[in-house]
């Protein structure tokens, strides 16, 4: 049996100088071997479209990988507004795997999407 510990947030932040760009936070999804959940990934307004947000993923999948993780989770909406946050994750290879309807209001619902890591080059 893989124990892992209890989830832990884990927070990244991506800086230019004392300028803020932007952060993310993931953890280990609890009662799994090898997934872990992406909670957030926020960048400031005057950093979207720098690649901010790529580089934060990026950064994620090697940290997660490298703590023996296989895949990433994201939950999302279908909110109005959210339709960039979701081409966000289609154009990174998420997988949309799961619709939940009406789950976060009436016309409001959840989107659930895995990318799997490449564990290929991994020692």
């Amino acid at each position: 049996m893989i124990e892992k510990p209890a989830t832990t947030y884990r927070a990244i932040a991506a800086v230019d100088g004392e300028r803020f760009l932007g952060w993310a936070c993931f953890g280990h999804t609890p009662m799994t071997a090898a997934t872990f959940d992406l909670y957030w990934i926020v960048v400031a307004n005057d950093a979207r479209g720098l690649g901010v947000g790529r580089a934060l993923h990026a950064d994620i999948l090697a940290r997660v990988g490298a703590d023996g993780g296989r895949r990433l989770r994201i939950e999302t909406s279908t909110r109005e507004g959210y339709g960039a946050t979701l081409g966000f994750y289609d154009a990174l290879g998420y997988e949309r795997v799961g619709l939940i309807r009406d789950f976060y209001g009436p016309a409001d619902d959840l989107v659930t999407s895995v990318i799997e890591i490449d564990t290929s080059g991994a020692p």
